[in-house]
């Protein structure tokens, strides 16, 4: 019989997902071997990122990292730091990026709640090279950050009711 190992404490932390954009053209273009070997570099190089900016990578999804910061702004330093290091890259590879912050359980080293769907839904909306947040992130930015959100539109999130407001973090 499995047992989970459900923490008792509330944890309130930012949740990230990164996401390889265009990672089925990559497969199409390259072949499976190739393009596996470079997603999964881009993956590692996501890691250390995370782990340069006191993050905690839960797991990897196919072409997609789930991960934690217990700060906002650290959350915000590496995902900017990421996008600007491929924003220069020659193999053109990039990323679609979501965060949101709000409280999670903790079950086997995982992570779930509203916040961890809300940012997953969030990253529907990203575009190669964006950093996405909803409107209420935006009165959590630190000031070094607040002036870079920039509306981006409305959208309807997949099993939540409502309209949420998006926002973009302008990178320039």
């Amino acid at each position: 019989m499995n047992h989970l190992n459900v923490r008792d404490a509330l944890r309130i932390v930012t949740t990230v997902f990164v996401d390889v954009a265009g990672s089925t053209k990559l497969y199409h273009e390259l072949g499976n071997k190739a393009a596996l070997e470079k997603i999964d570099t881009a993956i590692r190089i996501i890691c250390r990122m995370v782990a340069k900016h006191n993050g905690q990578v839960i797991k990897t999804i196919g072409d997609e990292v789930m991960c934690v910061f217990q700060e906002l702004e650290h959350a915000l330093s590496s995902m900017i730091e990421l996008q600007r290091t491929f924003d220069r890259d020659a193999n053109n590879l990039g990323f679609r990026v979501s965060l949101y912050s709000g409280s999670v359980e903790e079950v086997n080293n995982d992570v779930f709640g509203d916040s961890v769907n809300i940012a997953s839904r969030l990253n529907d909306y990203a575009l190669k090279g964006e950093i996405i947040i909803a409107e209420e992130m935006v009165r959590l930015l630190p000031n070094q950050y607040s002036a870079y959100a920039k509306f981006k539109g409305s959208a309807c999130l997949k099993g939540r009711p409502g309209i949420v407001d998006i926002y973009t973090i302008l990178l320039e």
